[in-house]
């Protein structure tokens, strides 16, 4: 199941499931965060959420800036309603981002974390990226 909230975002998802993957193996859904998944439980759940705390004015500013860093904030408290036992959630962040804010709201959730990658980009050496795997 994969979920974003960009309508044209969800099709080229779905017909990118239709032409690499087996026949109903990928649904693709338009979904604030878990809104569209309530009940459903994963073992495995990935994200790569907007890393910025601004407001998103159109589709292009959406991808990248979340405002009030409420998707987010929704993610992290929705975890351990979506995550089988002993499931894990892998969440990606750079340090141009809300890093700070985000092992934050990870501590204050009650998420243990750790990063599992780090890698500094080519042409920017001072952005770093990050992949931490979330235990609840």
């Amino acid at each position: 199941t994969a979920i974003d909230r960009n309508p044209d975002a969800v099709r080229a998802t779905q017909r990118n499931g239709e032409r690499l993957a087996k026949p109903g193996q990928v649904e693709a859904l338009v979904s604030d965060v878990f809104d569209a998944v309530t009940g459903q439980r994963y073992d495995v759940i990935t994200a790569n959420l907007p890393w910025l705390d601004r407001p998103g004015r159109d589709d292009v500013e959406a991808a990248q800036w979340d405002t009030g860093f409420a998707a987010n904030r929704k993610f992290f408290t929705g975890l351990r309603d979506h995550l089988n036992p002993g499931g894990r959630a892998y969440y990606a962040q750079g340090n141009y981002g809300a890093i700070a804010m985000a092992l934050e709201l990870m501590q204050e959730i009650g998420l243990q974390h750790r990063i599992i990658g780090k890698r500094r980009a080519s042409a920017a050496p001072d952005l770093e990226f990050y992949a931490f795997e979330l235990l609840t």
